[in-house]
């Protein structure tokens, strides 16, 4: 099983992720995948490379981090790969989460390009029901001072608005695609407190998983 969480920055997917691999996935061997994991080439990670793709990572890496520094989405040629590695892992009988990915049109398209991911994979979207923009800059800088200072956190601001924008704009067009090719989706208003997200999330995640074994 898959379990993709996608949702504007500061909506709080490390959250609830966190939650899901200790309470849902707890008793199962759980592979997370990431972009920056991915370039950071960790050691539950590496085992699922092939030596071209290592390649590419090293090659792709600088761009990575200017492209995370600007807001902006990661060159695609790491998504492809990321998707791929997921694939293995669900070969290897291992459960994946895949942390804001895909986060884009094209992620999406090459997402669905991919049979076994399709059918494994249940997509969370936490969302902003209300004043989408406002909350999830606000969350952002918040996060970013007390980590960072209050200085620090101002000089970020354009980026923490490219980031909202980019999945404004971006992610949703590719969670439309996925909707679209009928993957199991749930949503959630991230601006519940924070144990209710979790408790919904559950109770969904659940609901989900029974209907999928039904079907099989």
């Amino acid at each position: 099983m898959i379990i993709s969480f996608i949702g504007p920055p500061g909506c709080g997917k490390s959250t609830q992720i966190e939650f899901v691999t200790k309470t849902f996935l707890q008793d199962v061997d759980v592979i997370m995948l990431r972009v920056p994991n991915l370039v950071k080439k960790l050691p539950t990670i590496v085992p699922y490379l092939k030596e071209e793709e290592v390649r590419t990572i090293d090659e792709l890496t600088q761009a990575s981090h200017e492209c995370r520094d600007n807001g902006k989405l990661s060159p695609i040629e790491l998504d492809h790969i990321l998707f791929d590695v997921a694939e293995r892992c669900v070969v290897d009988k291992k459960h994946v989460v895949l942390d804001g990915a895909p986060r884009g049109l094209e992620q999406a398209k090459s997402f669905c390009n991919r049979r076994r991911l399709k059918d494994e994979t249940i997509v969370v979207h936490l969302a902003f029901h209300q004043q989408a923009f406002e909350n999830s800059v606000s969350r952002q800088f918040y996060r970013e001072s007390l980590s960072k200072g209050f200085e620090t956190a101002t000089n970020k601001i354009q980026r923490f608005c490219n980031k909202f924008e980019t999945y404004n704009t971006d992610t949703i067009q590719g969670f439309q695609l996925l909707k679209s090719h009928q993957i199991p989706y749930v949503e959630i208003d991230a601006l519940l407190p924070k144990m209710e997200v979790s408790q919904q999330l559950e109770r969904l995640l659940t609901k989900q998983l029974i209907m999928r074994l039904s079907y099989k």
